[in-house]
């Protein structure tokens, strides 16, 4: 949950004023991709791209595993189980995060350790 959670807050920092309080990950990556595109002329790397939409396809609105036996995963059914490599997961999360920290030292418009991050 958290590294889905944080994802969502990363990708918000860029583009809340588009996208307000939506939280599926498919549509802040869309208007992410924008922004790149837009600000820094860039193309969003597909190994992240793919990352983002495996867990978006996983837990569209992030409830899977805030509210587990109310929720059931797209991707898990009615199985209710899955496994996760959470080494290789946390070394995903880990270049993400320096990508995206980055990126808003790269972009005068955010100042830097003052993102505004809505819910």
């Amino acid at each position: 949950y958290n590294y889905r959670h944080s994802l969502e807050l990363y990708l918000k920092s860029f583009v809340f004023s588009t996208v307000g309080k939506k939280h599926e990950l498919s549509e802040l990556l869309s208007e992410f991709e924008k922004y790149l595109r837009t600000y820094h002329k860039l193309e969003m790397p597909e190994v992240y791209k793919s990352l983002i939409l495996e867990i978006h396809d996983f837990d569209q609105k992030s409830f899977v595993f805030r509210y587990p036996e109310l929720v059931k995963s797209q991707k898990t059914g009615d199985l209710g189980e899955f496994r996760v490599n959470v080494a290789n997961l946390r070394r995903k999360m880990d270049a993400f995060q320096v990508s995206f920290h980055k990126i808003i030292e790269a972009d005068s418009n955010l100042q830097k350790g003052e993102l505004v991050i809505g819910c």
